[in-house]
């Protein structure tokens, strides 16, 4: 994903409308409009102020790397997070005898990945016994 497709998904994520999304950085719609559209490239300066208005990941708009919030995984890396975080439930519930069936494996990566989008904890300390930050 280069700089533009990821100022397009910014602007898509902010849920503004161009106009809207411009005047929040002080700029003319039909600049940010030239941007989205590759035809021509925002200041570094925009960019940060894109990051600061928005709360995005500087390291994820400018160079695509991490999650596009701040302190996101990448997708790779909340996909490994939620394929480790099951496969201890399974062995945790399969230890205790019971056999997890495909519909109740499909709630649990659903509620698994809900959790790490919407909880402040480390659900994988939790998992394993850890327990909450602070707690």
């Amino acid at each position: 994903m280069n700089l533009q497709e990821r100022l397009k998904l910014v602007m898509q994520d902010s849920g503004l409308t161009i106009p809207d999304f411009a005047k929040k950085l002080s700029v003319a719609g039909s600049t940010l409009v030239n941007y989205r559209d590759g035809r021509t490239s925002p200041t570094f300066d925009l960019l940060m102020k894109i990051c600061t208005e928005f709360s995005i990941n500087p390291d994820w708009l400018l160079l695509g790397k991490g999650g596009i919030h701040p302190g996101e995984a990448d997708e790779a890396g909340r996909l490994a997070h939620i394929d480790l975080a099951v496969q201890l439930v399974e062995e945790a519930v399969n230890e205790t005898g019971v056999q997890i069936t495909p519909l109740q494996k499909i709630a649990l990566v659903q509620l698994i990945r809900e959790e790490l989008k919407t909880r402040t904890i480390d659900i994988l300390k939790v998992i394993k016994g850890g327990g909450t930050k602070g707690g």
